[in-house]
């Protein structure tokens, strides 16, 4: 007798993000704005290291109050990076509806765990890349393109001890792609943002710890005797410096005479 081929067998990685995109049609469905898609990121990512159980979904009452209950209260090893991350993300879970959490935990189901571990850093940014599709922020201004990223790298021909400091850090790019041994520490201001890019550090199996802060990096640049073998980034060129901040007192007008 011919076994039947399982398509997801063949392709287990193709069918995973299949299944994910399920999520979408979830959006979608229960008017869900564009600027919340983000809390994808972080719930994906909170499943993959099992912070919460999607078992909750089998009582038909309060599902979300539960969730975030088990998102706060946590006992999971990554608790201390994730604490920070939930705090920026839970007022946007307190607007998802119970429809849109048990959509979310539906499609969480139909998915491959071992998949989704084995492959999560490249799921994590096909998710973002999609999400700031939607929003049209698809273009540099918002996410840095990968061949920009290396193309720097190779130009500063890094060692393997290499210890780097990157402000104004946005999604954290430049530490993403870092070798094993190369020290990274970021700056970024805006609270999502800085959310987004611990979640993808920690999705690249980067240590966020203290090495990456949500911080203004023209208040708080490093002190002079904190050294670097390289500072690198991509500034929000543009940017006035005192409409962005009313506590800086300095001469400087806009980001590119402070750099």
């Amino acid at each position: 007798m011919i076994k039947e081929i399982n398509k997801e067998d063949i392709m287990p990685f193709q069918s995973l993000q299949s299944k994910i995109g399920l999520i979408f049609d979830g959006f979608r469905n229960n008017n869900i704005s564009s600027d919340d898609y983000h809390v994808l990121l972080y719930l994906i990512s909170a499943y993959k290291d099992n912070l919460f159980s999607i078992e909750l979904v089998n009582d038909n009452s309060q599902t979300k109050e539960r969730l975030i209950e088990q998102l706060r209260n946590s006992n999971n090893d990554s608790k201390s990076q994730y604490y920070k991350i939930f705090q920026i993300f839970e007022p946007t879970i307190q607007r998802l509806s119970e429809n849109a959490i048990k959509h979310f935990f539906t499609v969480f189901g139909y998915l491959n765990k071992q998949v989704l571990i084995d492959n999560f850093s490249d799921i994590f940014d096909g998710l973002l890349y999609r999400i700031l599709k939607s929003q049209g922020r698809y273009g540099a201004e918002f996410v840095q393109p990968v061949e920009l990223t290396r193309f720097i790298f190779d130009l500063a021909d890094l060692n393997k001890s290499t210890k780097i400091f990157n402000p104004f850090a946005g999604l954290a790019s430049y530490g993403v792609y870092l070798d094993k041994g190369q020290e990274y520490s970021g700056q970024e201001q805006n609270q999502k943002t800085w959310a987004l890019g611990a979640l993808r550090l920690m999705a690249y199996g980067r240590p966020v710890s203290l090495n990456y802060v949500c911080d203004d990096s023209i208040l708080n640049w490093p002190a002079p005797n904190e050294k670097f073998d390289m500072i690198i980034s991509s500034p929000p060129l543009g940017v006035r410096i005192r409409n962005q901040n009313g506590k800086i007192e300095t001469n400087f007008d806009t980001i590119e005479h402070f750099l």
